[in-house]
């Protein structure tokens, strides 16, 4: 049996269904706006290694799994259904500024930063910059809003694929 060490990295952007930044010290002060962490893990390299280890799933266990995706994904098109029903619709670059300004400062700040310049600084200069090319201003609301609420994982793409 065979099982290979891999490292993965994330950032996360929230804990306990809250905003990282909402949590405070006892003087009032941010502790955290983004959270970097690194973590290993063991992959199985090859089908075989992982029937060889006994680590694998009964056909009721893959039933219920699958059973579970499914309803997870039709709950979610039920839910979509529901809010453009009521005229929400999912917000995306052509309808909503702060989209747009967000992919263009997206861009603009890996460019600067793989420039050399710091994070801060690649920060401010890339959503002036994208102000400036897309003539529209940041919400005020917005300016001390991190660019995405939602965690992510660097090895998400890479999980996928191994996944199929």
């Amino acid at each position: 049996m065979a099982v290979v060490q891999k490292k993965g990295s994330a950032v996360a952007n929230s804990a306990y269904g809250k905003p990282l930044k909402s949590y405070k010290d006892k003087d009032g002060k941010v502790i955290i706006r983004k959270l970097k962490y690194d973590f290993d893990f063991s992959i199985y390299p090859a089908n075989d290694d992982m029937v060889e280890a006994g680590d694998t799933m009964s056909l009721d266990a893959q039933r219920k799994v699958r059973n579970k995706q499914r309803k997870t994904k039709a709950r979610q098109a039920a839910f979509t259904l529901a809010l453009a029903n009521l005229g929400i619709e999912a917000p995306n670059a052509e309808s909503d500024s702060l989209i747009r300004l967000k992919n263009v400062a997206a861009g603009l700040y890996g460019k600067y930063v793989s420039q050399g310049m710091s994070e801060a600084d690649a920060r401010i200069k890339s959503r002036a910059k994208a102000s400036e090319l897309l003539e529209e201003e940041w919400p005020k609301s917005d300016e001390d809003e991190d660019e995405d609420d939602e965690d992510e994982t660097e090895d998400d793409a890479a999980d996928e694929t191994e996944a199929k």
